[in-house]
């Protein structure tokens, strides 16, 4: 088998997994501007695969134009780990730095994101996506300074959402493949800034779909009752014990997907 062979194979049959794997396990824990990451290694692994998923297609060239000038398989499997290894330094800072938030700092994020689509160095990363470059870790630090405006939407408006998991990776690819035309990337910018300004101004429920209302019950020694706003990291089948005599709350309240264990989900219809 060929270099440009095992690279595409390769590309194809990781990229490919991860989208099956994401699609699995990022099933229910989409919760908006008020996601909770979790623990650091939930998180972690959450975010590689979702990494890979989004962002090996729109690597294809780069790797392809590298196999054709590398005399190893090895070495271009280097090359995509190391690629795949600066998304992950990324992951680790966003982990750091991250918090749930309103709906207006969702709309400042989201505006920051298409400002930075705008400015000339984001051009000047998009370009040297497109040279020979025979560094992994060099050719990820340009894709993420390319990437990182279409990333922070995703951040600000749900980092755990595969709607806008699809969304950034398919604006992405299509950057990643065709060269930096002023005549459609200002408009693309300038529709980012008008959304986020909208979500500003605007209350939620008119851009942020609507979310399955949940009943949580804490299994502890005095349960509680709360009316949950948001899907759960996770909602296996129990049957819920009575509950007269509980009071239902509006508090927001979630666990981390390394915590579902010890909670109870279920539907509540009706409210």
């Amino acid at each position: 088998m060929s270099n440009r062979k095992a690279a595409l194979l390769t590309i194809i049959v990781v990229a490919t997994i991860s989208w099956a794997v994401s699609i699995i396990r990022m099933k229910g824990m989409d919760m908006g501007i008020a996601t909770d990451l979790g623990s650091f290694g939930s998180f972690m692994t959450t975010w590689i695969i979702m990494t890979s998923a989004m962002m090996l297609p729109g690597a294809t060239s780069a790797v392809l134009r590298f196999a054709n000038s590398s005399d190893s398989v090895f070495k271009i499997f280097l090359f995509i780990g190391t690629y795949l290894i600066m998304w992950s330094l990324l992951g680790f800072a966003i982990y750091i730095f991250y918090r749930p938030h309103g709906s207006f700092y969702a709309g400042v994020i989201v505006i920051v994101a298409g400002i930075y689509e705008l400015i000339p160095q984001k051009k000047i990363f998009r370009k040297c996506c497109f040279q020979n470059i025979r560094s992994g870790f060099r050719f990820g630090l340009y894709c993420i300074g390319s990437c990182i405006g279409l990333m922070l939407i995703q951040v600000g408006l749900g980092l755990m959402s595969l709607k806008w998991m699809l969304v950034i990776a398919v604006l992405a690819l299509i950057q990643k493949l065709l060269p930096v035309r002023d005549s459609i990337d200002t408009p693309i910018a300038l529709i980012i800034v008008g959304f986020g300004m909208l979500i500003i101004i605007t209350p939620p429920a008119i851009w942020e779909p609507p979310h399955p209302k949940w009943l949580f019950i804490e299994c502890s020694p005095q349960c509680k009752v709360f009316n949950y706003q948001y899907s759960p990291p996770a909602s296996p089948e129990y049957n819920p014990p009575n509950t007269s005599g509980f009071v239902k709350t509006n508090v927001l309240y979630h666990r981390s997907p390394d915590s579902i264990k010890r909670v109870l989900f279920w539907p509540v219809v009706g409210t």
